[in-house]
């Protein structure tokens, strides 16, 4: 568990200290505000990078009578998910530091896991698949996430892009995600329900998507990675 929480606080020092005190954001209690963008993208970067040599690294598991290897992406993201919910404390620290009350909207909280793990899930699945054949998959991903990482609003308020940004910032599910978190822990406010039910739909029929890909492939992984 203390494993678990030692990257969150680096991550968090370094950005509060650069861009909180060097940089001045002009964004109240910062730190809360940057702990629920970093905590939501730590569990969805690393659920993913595991899962996708979900499969490549537990080759031994394809040779196990009766084993669904579709549980290997399956157990990556819960794993994310309750290295997340441990990750909460920190959040719950710096919101007493900074006397941050915690409102009724706080029950939304197992909504917005739901629908974070729908979605890691219907990424998680189509990355394991195409990793087995393609062994470069995992750098693409590594240089992917390096960019999604700037391009979703984990460092910086969205309110005052407009234009192409907007639209952009929009169509990210990570976006609806994290000012799910920042609204129920950050303001005492409700989700934005239209959104969050927007990335829930995609999310459910890319992770159908996902698992029928997963599914058409799984009789190939002995093959290719031999």
């Amino acid at each position: 568990m203390a494993w678990t929480l030692v990257n969150p606080i680096a991550q968090l020092v370094i950005f509060t200290v650069v861009l909180g005190r060097v940089l001045t954001v002009d964004t109240p209690h910062y730190a809360v505000f940057l702990c629920c963008g970093l905590l939501c993208w730590n569990a969805f970067s690393e659920s993913l990078t595991m899962a996708a040599a979900a499969i490549v690294n537990t080759r031994y598991v394809l040779y196990q009578p009766g084993f669904r290897t579709s549980m290997m992406p399956v157990v990556f993201v819960a794993m994310g998910q309750v290295h997340f919910v441990l990750s909460l404390s920190i959040l719950a620290t710096l919101m007493a530091y900074h006397h941050v009350p915690i409102g009724w909207p706080v029950l939304a909280l197992p909504v917005l896991l739901v629908v974070q793990a729908a979605l890691t899930l219907a990424l998680a699945f189509p990355l394991a698949a195409v990793s087995v054949s393609f062994y470069d998959a995992k750098h693409l991903l590594s240089v992917a996430l390096r960019f999604l990482f700037f391009l979703t609003p984990i460092l910086y308020a969205t309110d005052r892009f407009t234009g192409t940004l907007h639209v952009f910032f929009w169509l990210n599910p990570l976006t609806h995600l994290i000012r799910g978190y920042r609204a129920i822990f950050m303001d005492g406010a409700w989700p934005d329900w239209p959104a969050l039910a927007g990335v829930a739909a995609f999310s459910s029929v890319a992770l159908v998507i996902g698992y029928r890909f997963f599914e058409s492939r799984r009789f190939r992984f002995i093959e290719d990675i031999e």
